[in-house]
């Protein structure tokens, strides 16, 4: 290598490490700066519903911590799709953040065929918020009051009962099918436009069972218009003491929970993400929040962002799994 070739090589390597420093610096810069301006929490729920009520003490905590409004933007819609996609193609400088479910983070690529988005790639995983456990709920009128009762009861009635969902595809439908495969029963799947549309159907005795969350289906336990024969808590739950644990009644391995994590478009960059993650993380611990979730029936999980994103992936393939077991999906063009 001769004394030229030699002098450009240098000038070529200082070049490159100036560059890396000085983009080091402004990335460094844009962290501690961020947020200068409000910043946008896409919800893939309506206003009002268990998603909005969830994020929105969150949101509150970060505006308070960072003198910036984290406002909330209901995008509702496609099974969350809308909000979903908005999300992921929205620029990544951490000034819109999508607050999603097990359904549009897990239930939906398990199910389509083509989505505009990847809950993995196309996201910076912030934080899981929080997560609340199922329950299997019969129609009044269905003449069983255990879990062993019903499964007896459905074998002897094969391929007759059916239970309801929130839309096809959805994690009650994934759920209720997981079970049903579990215990060896066939039964029918009827879909409905939300949760409290299945419930009044079950209620009227329309269809027969439904796999739900808990705050969506306890309040009409405890006025006694459905029957709950288990929940998937690992111990008897505070708020329902006299339902047994699906575990207790013969099936530890069916133990579903629903969740809502936090996200960024992929490429946010790293240390804005850890700076919404901390500020979560104390947030989920606070005395108020804890209360006003288990009053929700939803216990706080927080954890870093890697947590959130393998907790991910862990259930996007749990519930592919499900899902092509019991042969359900929905074609795209």
């Amino acid at each position: 290598m001769n004394r030229i070739t030699k002098i450009f090589k240098a000038i070529f390597i200082s070049s490159i490490v100036i560059s890396t420093s000085f983009t080091q610096a402004q990335d460094n810069k844009t962290v501690e700066s961020y947020p200068k301006n409000n910043v946008r929490v896409l919800v893939t729920t309506a206003p009002g519903g268990a998603s909005d009520i969830i994020i929105r003490p969150i949101a509150e905590k970060l505006s308070s911590t960072f003198g910036q409004s984290f406002y909330i933007d209901n995008r509702a819609g496609a099974s969350g799709i809308i909000a979903m996609d908005a999300g992921a193609k929205a620029p990544p400088d951490g000034y819109t953040l999508t607050f999603g479910t097990v359904g549009t983070f897990a239930s939906n690529p398990a199910v389509h065929s083509k989505l505009p988005y990847d809950s993995i790639k196309d996201y910076a995983h912030v934080a899981l918020i929080g997560k609340t456990f199922t329950t299997l709920i019969v129609s009044p009128k269905l003449p069983v009051n255990s879990l062993k009762e019903f499964v007896e009861y459905a074998k002897v009635h094969k391929g007759t009962l059916t239970y309801g969902s929130y839309g096809m595809g959805s994690f009650a439908h994934l759920m209720a099918a997981s079970f049903s495969d579990s215990a060896g029963i066939e039964t029918i799947h009827v879909p409905y436009k939300g949760s409290l549309p299945a419930i009044t159907a079950l209620m009227s005795g329309e269809i027969d069972f439904i796999v739900d969350t808990l705050p969506s289906a306890l309040p009409f336990i405890k006025q006694n218009r459905v029957k709950s024969l288990a929940i998937s808590s690992p111990d008897r739950y505070f708020a329902a003491p006299e339902i047994p644990t699906f575990t207790e009644s013969g099936y530890p391995q069916f133990n579903p929970v629903a969740w809502w994590a936090v996200a960024a478009p992929a490429k946010t960059p790293a240390g804005i993400v850890k700076k919404l993650n901390a500020t979560i993380n104390v947030a989920l611990k606070s005395p108020e929040l804890i209360q006003m979730y288990k009053d929700r029936y939803v216990e706080p999980v927080g954890g870093s962002p890697e947590d959130c994103m393998n907790f991910i992936k862990a259930e996007v393939l749990n519930m592919t799994a499900i899902a092509k077991k019991a042969n359900i999906s929905i074609k795209e063009n």
